[in-house]
């Protein structure tokens, strides 16, 4: 006697729901445990800094460089608005060609014609595109070594937390300059410098605020000195990464022009 064929497939009652948690999951990398970590970070992030001394988050939040993550696909997405070819953005980085173009012009033998008729536009274009590619893997390589080199924590912390805590104080200032940096279409070029500058501002403080009330919650004499500490550090790793990855991604351009 054959004995029938058992199936494996799962009870029509077990199998789990798809939703709009999917759905999100699906488009940005970020579900709604995302989204409630992030609004947990801005609010109240006592509790997402505590469950990140748990290897499993406490099953609450999801890891803040998965967040972050999914907050760089959101803004490169977004690229057509704040990278446009008329916007501020874009007309800073046609300065780096333009720079190494007007420095050829002055050399001896310089092949003026095909300089004067470069494409800026174009070459700020692919500056920007290869940026977007490399911008986050610097940003990450210098957080994580940051992560290694500065932990002051009360608890001994290993690494692996140190990079959670740094991350999680990325977040919240992260979320703003998303917002910033979209925005950042509406200011004219003349302006644009003090814009960026007044948004680095910003952005260090929301650092120092949420150091000041997630991982910097154990000092208590000096709390508001290792937050401000903290927020200046995480700056100059900005400057680095940003320096680093715009480097990177203009030298092909620079030998383009060096080659005219």
């Amino acid at each position: 006697m054959t004995k029938m064929k058992e199936t494996s497939e799962p009870k029509p009652d077990t199998v789990k729901r798809v939703g709009f948690d999917d759905f999100l999951d699906d488009i940005f990398g970020i579900s709604i445990k995302g989204l409630k970590s992030i609004w947990t970070l801005i609010v109240d992030p006592t509790d997402y800094f505590e469950a990140a001394r748990h290897g499993d988050w406490q099953g609450r939040f999801t890891p803040a460089l998965r967040i972050w993550l999914s907050i760089m696909t959101i803004m490169i997405a977004l690229q057509f608005i704040w990278a446009a070819d008329a916007s501020s953005y874009m007309d800073s980085i046609t300065q780096i060609p333009r720079a190494f173009v007007d420095i050829q012009i002055k050399q001896d033998g310089a092949n003026i014609e095909a300089l004067n008729n470069y494409n800026m536009l174009d070459a700020a274009k692919r500056i920007n595109t290869r940026n977007m590619l490399i911008y986050p893997v610097i940003f990450i390589a210098v957080f994580l070594l940051l992560s290694a080199i500065f932990r002051p924590w009360r608890n001994g912390e290993n690494f692996v937390v140190s990079q959670r805590y740094i991350f999680g104080v990325i977040v919240p200032a992260s979320v703003l300059g998303l917002t910033t940096t979209v925005l950042s279409y509406l200011a004219p070029p003349s302006f644009y410098t003090a814009y960026t500058n007044i948004q680095l501002v910003v952005i260090g403080v929301v650092y120092a605020i949420t150091a000041y009330r997630g991982p910097m919650r154990d000092f208590e004499k000096d709390r508001v000195g290792m937050s401000i500490v903290m927020a200046l550090i995480m700056l100059v790793g900005i400057f680095i990464a940003q320096i680093i990855s715009m480097l990177i991604a203009s030298f092909p351009i620079i030998m383009e022009i060096v080659q005219l």
